[in-house]
């Protein structure tokens, strides 16, 4: 993918209070999600946040959208796959570690029987 061209980059500069971070952007559009010529085409975008000083990367994520990328709205795509990504985390450590004791999904294999067991196990607590 990157070495056709066809992968723009962008970066941006942000003072958070404490430190420089480089906010790389990397993004096409219109790629196949798998190999053969009936493979549904999305865009695809890539985060790296770098703090400037020691170099070091301090947060990667790629995120796939049916939305077209641009210069003017990378930023917009990728803060709103970070934010999705988080509300998804947080409510599965919730009902996980607080309460609902969703440590496991007992299902595998068997038609409808995790969605079955989830709902007993909603119930039970």
């Amino acid at each position: 993918m990157g070495k056709s061209g066809e992968v723009t980059t962008l970066e941006k500069k942000e003072w958070n209070g404490k430190k420089e971070l480089v906010y790389r952007y990397r993004y096409t559009n219109k790629i196949p999600l798998k190999d053969g010529d009936d493979s549904l085409q999305v865009n695809w975008c890539e985060v790296t946040i770098i703090n400037q000083e020691t170099e070091e990367i301090t947060y990667k994520n790629s995120f796939i959208t049916n939305h077209n990328i641009s210069d003017g709205n990378v930023e917009k795509i990728v803060k709103a796959g970070r934010s999705r990504w988080k509300i998804e985390n947080e409510s599965n450590n919730v009902l996980k570690n607080h309460g609902d004791n969703l440590e496991h999904n007992f299902g595998h294999g068997q038609n409808n029987l995790c969605e079955m067991l989830l709902s007993l196990n909603l119930l039970a607590f």
